[in-house]
């Protein structure tokens, strides 16, 4: 399935005629000579397009858990990465969008503040070395926006469960003002993770402070900074304020507030540059806050992914996200731990990708290492997975069919 995925994406922004070329031999420059016929026929992918999910479809799974389709993909997902990467030392958290423009996509929101405007919202912390997604989260989960009095507020809790695997390792979490907040870093410091955190809302200033906006306290001249640190015994924060083109404010449990790199930048106002100091705890926000921005770009500028418009169903727009995250990770390792890495391009690497992929599905075909995939056989798997069949009722909605069919195609391994 990946390279059919791949090619899926490319598809679904093609009519049914230029589809045709992926699936036929040319020796015109003008014309695409891939002749995916090596793999499977047409009318099998076209099927399998049709009736993409993620499990057997559930009408009592589905009035329980709206998301309960692409939650098994993001667990697996995100159990997977925990156990195969390895983080550095800071990791920052934001969120990343799954732009759909039709109807039916459970959790779907609008947020005007993002380029891709509308589709599904999520979560996500990446490493600071390479930019790898290494967990993510649905945004506005309504299993876990339920009423909770005794335990933490949801974006408290949203962190909590990205930053999961690395308890207790004193790895630092790096966040804007979304997240950032007083009590957001006394929560990770109980769980053994510092905080650097941006914030902007006098809401979330630490009770008690001698100045009622920490902001009123900076000189009017740039590179002016204040520190305060909490009185509270046993408790490990300070606030900053710092004043760049504009003022910016953070919350940290960990860093020091000595003079950092030099900031050079263009005053609009005094039509000039300025050179400033900037204090080492800003430098180490500043460096680790686009990692999860670097890997959205690195996503979004994929065309067979991300910018695929006419995907008309959510499934196949869900499951080209999830596999466009991935190549997007797999890009990211390239780069950082391939020694010419840096000296490939995106476009060139997703070429090695997807030829690497035709050759390893054709070498499957020729010297299948286990039972062949379009079995008949309906026994459980060891992996929990399970062959049924799939067709269509007189209302046009997909039903899983009772027994096994004689004509394998259009069943999906699920």
């Amino acid at each position: 399935m990946p390279d059919l995925d791949y090619a899926s994406g490319d598809h679904d922004d093609c009519s049914r005629q230029d589809k045709k070329m992926y699936w036929r031999k040319s020796n015109s420059p003008f014309n695409i000579n891939v002749d995916f016929t090596d793999y499977m026929t047409m009318e099998r992918f076209n099927d399998i397009t049709q009736l993409q999910v993620f499990v057997v479809p559930n009408g009592e799974l589905a009035n329980a858990d709206p998301l309960y389709q692409p939650r098994s993909f993001l667990t697996a997902f995100n159990n997977h990465v925990a156990t195969t990467m390895r983080p550095g030392r800071y990791m920052c958290v934001d969120e990343s969008m799954n732009q759909w423009l039709g109807e039916g996509k459970p959790n779907l929101k609008k947020a005007p503040r993002k380029p891709h405007s509308i589709g599904q919202e999520y979560k996500i912390i990446a490493g600071n070395v390479t930019c790898i997604i290494m967990r993510m989260d649905f945004c506005g989960d309504p299993l876990q926006r339920k009423p909770r009095p005794t335990e933490d507020r949801s974006i408290v809790a949203t962190v909590k469960r990205l930053t999961e695997p690395w308890f207790y390792s004193g790895r630092v979490v790096i966040a804007d003002s979304w997240f950032g907040s007083p009590e957001m870093a006394r929560k990770l410091l109980a769980v053994g993770l510092h905080s650097i955190m941006q914030v902007c809302k006098r809401l979330y200033w630490p009770k008690g402070m001698p100045a009622a906006d920490i902001v009123q306290a900076l000189g009017p001249g740039y590179g002016s900074k204040v520190f305060m640190k909490s009185t509270v015994p046993g408790e490990h924060l300070f606030v900053g304020a710092y004043r760049d083109l504009k003022v910016k404010a953070l919350v940290s449990t960990c860093g020091t507030t000595t003079d950092g790199n030099i900031r050079r930048f263009w005053d609009p106002n005094g039509k000039e540059w300025v050179k400033v100091v900037r204090p080492k705890v800003f430098d180490e926000y500043e460096s680790s806050k686009s990692s999860v921005g670097i890997s959205n770009n690195r996503r979004d500028n994929m065309t067979n992914f991300h910018d695929v418009m006419r995907t008309y169903r959510w499934e196949l727009r869900c499951l080209s996200f999830f596999l466009g995250v991935t190549e997007a990770n797999a890009f990211s390792a390239f780069k950082y731990f391939r020694v010419d890495g840096d000296q490939v391009g995106h476009g060139e690497f997703r070429w090695r990708l997807a030829e690497s992929l035709k050759d390893h599905f054709k070498n499957l075909k020729e010297n299948p290492p286990h039972e062949s995939p379009l079995t008949r056989s309906n026994a459980p798997r060891p992996n929990g997975h399970r062959l049924v069949t799939m067709g269509k009722n007189n209302q046009g909605n997909y039903t899983v069919q009772e027994g096994s069919a004689k004509n394998v195609v259009g069943r999906r391994r699920l």
